[in-house]
């Protein structure tokens, strides 16, 4: 699940101190609105950290009984940090959709709808994600119980690779949108210079 590595790159707070300068008493609520989506995506940030290193600590558990009991306990654990993220890029995207209706320039509230696109791409992974930890918890599951069959995680293996290809084209396409924001921010010169 290497799209959790992800670091959101909004140069907003950088951005908005330049860009909205002039533009009357909208400059000091675009900053607040930047400073409070940066505190979002920092939250964003450190969520996909720990839920990488829950998803490589179950990965390093061996496929038994006992330790795949751990490994359920490790899926809701992944599961809390999943949604940590949602909802700090929910928050994220709510407080840059704040500056399309400030009074900046058009060239600005054209890339905070960049940006807003890039968030909207992470959103995108969210249930994909879930639908991944949802199977790898099938798995240990049926390690725990010794009910399942060979066929029946060899099935739910190929659904986490199909996931996990998902995963990959979304990130990759989150990617994309965030080079073309950022290109879009320097040909602007939106940072002044």
């Amino acid at each position: 699940m290497r799209n959790v590595k992800r670091v959101v790159l909004f140069a907003l707070a950088g951005v908005l101190v330049f860009a909205a300068v002039g533009c009357g008493d909208q400059t000091a609520e675009a900053n607040k609105a930047v400073d409070a989506a940066n505190a979002q995506i920092k939250a964003y940030t450190q969520a996909g950290a720990e839920l990488e290193k829950l998803m490589s600590d179950a990965e390093a558990l061996p496929m038994d009984a006992a330790n795949a009991k751990k490994g359920v306990e490790l899926t809701d654990q992944m599961t809390a940090k999943l949604e940590e993220q949602r909802k700090a890029a929910e928050a994220a995207r709510a407080e840059i959709s704040k500056i399309k209706t400030m009074k900046v320039n058009d060239e600005f509230k054209t890339y905070a709808d960049k940006e807003i696109a890039v968030t909207d791409a992470l959103l995108k992974e969210d249930p994909v994600a879930r639908a991944l930890i949802g199977d790898l918890r099938k798995i240990y599951e049926l390690v725990a119980s010794g009910k399942g069959t060979p066929a029946d995680v060899e099935a739910i293996g190929k659904r986490i690779d199909a996931e996990t290809k998902q995963l990959t084209d979304l990130e990759a396409q989150a990617t994309k949108q965030e080079k073309d924001a950022n290109a879009y921010f320097d040909a602007h010169k939106l940072g002044g210079g």
